[in-house]
């Protein structure tokens, strides 16, 4: 086989060619090197170049860890045309076939398939068909794999086998549909379906001697699905289908079902609707019910009693709730009291009572991981070192902004102690009643006392009223306030870090660190001032992370973003039953709903963006965040560093951007 080009020649300016890598009717491909030292793989086209650029040029700007990336296209001084491509080392699926004789192993198949519907599917995303999957378009770099010849331009191609078609591709992996003129992506399913029947089995499911006998044999006869193994025929089976609207709908779902049949799981099958009885006409079962209690007797007497008594009874349960839940947080306030009146006599800090309790659980979590998985100590001090460095500086600028902004004398209190009162004595406020105002009519007032309501003991679980206007114009003003504090923090990282080197990370951390923060203060703003929480104001919360998620892994997707992945080989869990939490180093569908889900419904973001919340601004409550995501991104498969930075970043514009009202001017009412 010669070529046109000896090495250590330069056709092209600015590229040395060192060898020669393959010749076929397409061209010549050879391994180069730039001026610069970086390696790349040069096509040289030979026939049908009109059609070829128009193909390569549609996936120039393209890029997916599992597509070969298409370069540049330039002209030499002959004015002939060079592709220029990402060089891959790494062996073709076709060598890698040659070594198994009756087939590839399962675990191996795995792998294979994963990475070829990963690239495959990113291209039907963007309306684009490959029309020539085969295993010598397909490669193993380093375990990455990675699809070659994307671009529509399908014409004479090597394969091990001889028969081909100067169209559409290699005649063994083309699907009956083509011989009609039909190009939908169902044409990828059925050679994405060839090759993983070859790849189990070592054969393809058609022969012949022709071209022609070969394609024949794809319109008209079915495969035969013995050599398989039991449960991966019916997955293999509708992957083949001759009529694609029958077919397997998408690579990910053959992915998907060829996952599950691997595990063992029950893959669906469409039932033929003379396999179902008729239905038959019964009555239903008589059943016996239990017989309700007599109602209570009414309240209010009146042409409206009906109506009004439901109201009545609502609000007593309430009143009696209310009532008791005052009762234990007034005696949870008064053993609050005396515990720092004890401090301050002992002269110990309430961090000294605590014995450092989260620094014990941080440090409990590292010694751990270094037992079980010690790979992942450098991601995890990375990711504390990175948050707890962000909540510092965002906690600088806070008590930097406190110490500009003038300070308001707060208002003196009935009944406080003397300014000249030493700490040494505990120092009870005489019982002042304070009566709160009632939701109906006629009913006993709950008193509480001065103790119980001081500005410092109330704080987001103190229920109170707001009417809609004030909530709407305290959310208004923080969503507001959000965009600048997003804008300081997203800048802020990019500049000193590199964790947002390029624009399309930028606007994905800032886009999502925003939403989330808006998700968050519209949330809680509806909540606030209804008492403490609730299991279903958790459950709300999940819903807001999972569909926070589902934008931002959109958002990923459209500005095709990649996040750093060298911290995803520390996770424990990889997968959610048969639905990966990444692919490639990068976060699947899942993957983002999974973390933002379970951050937003662990953590109790409504104290956070409550106005009564005990300071404007809390450190401890922003590396908790942090901690949290720690926890989340090791547990499941999401980038760490990535992970820990964002939550700190959406719990400082939260607290930040949040309305804060100062304890001397709190309220019941």
């Amino acid at each position: 086989m010669k070529f046109t080009f000896a090495p250590e020649s330069k056709p092209l300016a600015g590229y040395t060619i060192k060898r020669a890598i393959h010749k076929g009717g397409f061209g010549e491909v050879y391994y180069a090197l730039s001026d610069a030292g970086k390696e790349v793989a040069l096509k040289l086209l030979h026939d049908n170049t009109d059609v070829e650029l128009r193909g390569v040029s549609q996936c120039l700007n393209l890029k997916h860890p599992n597509l070969v990336t298409i370069i540049d296209i330039k002209q030499d001084d002959d004015r002939d045309y060079w592709v220029i491509m990402e060089y891959v080392s790494g062996k073709t699926l076709d060598e890698v076939l040659a070594g198994y004789a009756g087939g590839m192993p399962l675990a191996a198949v795995q792998n294979w398939i994963v990475g070829m519907s990963g690239g495959l599917a990113y291209l039907h995303d963007r309306g684009i068909v490959h029309r020539d999957l085969k295993p010598a378009n397909v490669f193993d770099e380093h375990g990455l794999i990675k699809i070659g010849d994307v671009g529509l331009a399908k014409f004479i191609s090597e394969s091990r086998r001889n028969a081909q078609t100067e169209s559409v591709g290699t005649v063994y992996y083309m699907a009956p549909e083509v011989a009609r003129g039909h190009y939908g992506h169902e044409v990828d399913v059925y050679s994405l379906g060839v090759v993983l029947y070859e790849m189990v089995t070592g054969r393809v499911p058609f022969e012949g001697e022709s071209a022609a006998e070969i394609l024949m044999k794809h319109l008209t006869q079915k495969p035969d699905l013995s050599l398989l193994p039991e449960k991966l025929r019916p997955v293999v089976e509708r992957a083949l289908e001759k009529d694609p609207l029958r077919r397997t709908s998408s690579v990910t779902q053959l992915r998907d079902e060829f996952l599950a049949a691997v595990r063992g799981r029950e893959v669906p099958v469409d039932i033929p609707a003379s396999s179902f009885e008729a239905r038959r006409d019964t009555p239903p079962p008589i059943r016996s019910e239990t017989p309700k209690p007599p109602p209570l007797p009414p309240l209010v007497t009146g042409p409206y009693a009906g109506y009004a008594d439901k109201y009545v009874r609502k609000w007593e349960k309430k009143r009696q709730k209310y009532q008791a839940r005052a009762e234990r947080k007034a005696e949870k306030y008064r053993r609050r009291y005396e515990n720092r009146q004890w401090a301050a006599h002992d002269g110990s800090s309430f961090w000294a009572r605590q014995g450092h309790f989260w620094i014990r659980v941080i440090a409990v979590g590292v010694i751990l991981a270094a037992l079980f998985r010690p790979h992942t100590i450098m991601p995890m001090f990375r990711a504390i070192a990175i948050g707890g460095g962000f909540a510092a500086i965002a906690y600088g600028g806070y008590r930097l902004f406190g110490l500009l902004t003038p300070s308001v004398p707060a208002p003196h209190i009935a009944g406080a102690a003397p300014p000249g009162l030493g700490a040494t004595q505990p120092y009870a406020p005489p019982p002042v009643q304070v009566h709160r105002p009632q939701p109906i009519m006629g009913r006993t007032a709950v008193e509480y006392t001065a103790a119980e309501y001081r500005g410092t003991h109330m704080d987001s679980n103190t229920p109170r009223f707001l009417s809609l206007r004030q909530r709407m114009t305290e959310l208004t003003g923080g969503m507001t306030f959000s965009i600048v504090v997003t804008a300081i923090i997203t800048t802020v990282l990019a500049t000193v870090t590199s964790l947002l080197p390029d624009a399309g990370r930028i606007g994905l951390f800032g886009i999502v660190t925003l939403a989330a923060a808006w998700l968050i203060q519209g949330a809680s703003k509806l909540l606030e001032g209804h008492g403490e929480a609730t299991t279903s104001r958790r459950i709300g919360f999940l819903g807001l992370g999972v569909a926070l998620g589902l934008g931002a892994y959109w958002l990923d997707q459209a500005l095709l973003v990649d996040l750093p992945k060298e911290h995803l080989t520390g996770t424990i869990f990889k997968e959610v039953g048969a639905h990966p939490l990444a692919l490639a180093g990068q976060p699947t569908l899942v993957g983002y709903a999974l973390f933002f889900g379970a951050l937003f419904a662990l953590r109790g973001w409504w104290r956070q963006a409550d106005g009564y919340r005990k300071k404007r601004f809390r450190l401890m409550s922003v590396l908790l965040t942090g901690g949290l995501a720690f926890l989340l991104s090791w547990l499941w498969a999401f980038p760490q560093v990535i992970g820990v930075v964002w939550a700190v970043a959406i719990s400082a514009v939260v607290h930040l951007s949040s309305v804060w009202v100062p304890p001397a001017q709190r309220h019941v009412g």
